[in-house]
């Protein structure tokens, strides 16, 4: 069965700089290696963009959940049957930005050294492509860096609505002199 959109096929010829890794890769590669992880398979090769899937940093495994389940995202950018080089589109960025790398998974998966620098550090590369991504931005207000104040917000108190019958009114008093069977039986 053929896919709709191009941007999931495994012989997707579209590539792009991966913005973890910093390493010119082909979305058909990723979409396979993706959908071997989803399976179960276990691959010895690729383990750092196996934990970046496992954690939703992986951009590629986040172009497929937008495909997949986001009704408003119909755009085929990130598909080629031909060889193609493109930049992710800014709600991909976006959205594997704040995502953070567990270590447990990093271990799991047995990161080497070298790609668990580079998955820690992800978030500068993915502001550099950031500047210059197509599409439309989604993300509200500066990133969140670290070291920023953080933004206290005003809680809307929610006041409870008053108390009109009386079995009401005999419940709340047993409840609230720590009279449970009484509470339970009015």
């Amino acid at each position: 069965m053929p896919t709709l959109y191009e941007s999931l096929s495994d012989t997707n010829q579209f590539s792009f700089t991966c913005p973890l890794f910093g390493a010119k890769t082909r979305m058909g590669a990723c979409v396979q290696l993706r959908d071997k992880v989803w399976r179960g398979e276990q691959i010895d090769v690729r383990r750092g963009c196996q934990a970046a899937m496992h954690c939703n940093k992986c951009p590629a495994a986040e172009m497929v959940r937008k495909y997949c389940f986001d009704k408003n995202w119909t755009n085929d950018h990130h598909g080629s049957s031909t060889p193609k080089d493109g930049k992710l589109m800014k709600p991909i960025l976006e959205r594997i930005r704040p995502v953070m790398m567990r270590e447990s998974v990093l271990n799991d998966y047995r990161v080497p050294e070298n790609e668990r620098l580079l998955l820690v550090t992800a978030n500068q590369r993915i502001d550099e492509q950031l500047r210059s991504a197509p599409g439309e931005s989604t993300r509200q207000g500066k990133p969140f860096e670290h070291g920023s104040a953080s933004v206290t917000r005003a809680r809307k108190v929610v006041k409870a609505p008053e108390i009109t019958t009386p079995a009401a009114a005999a419940i709340n008093e047993a409840a609230a002199t720590g009279n449970l069977a009484a509470a339970i039986n009015a």
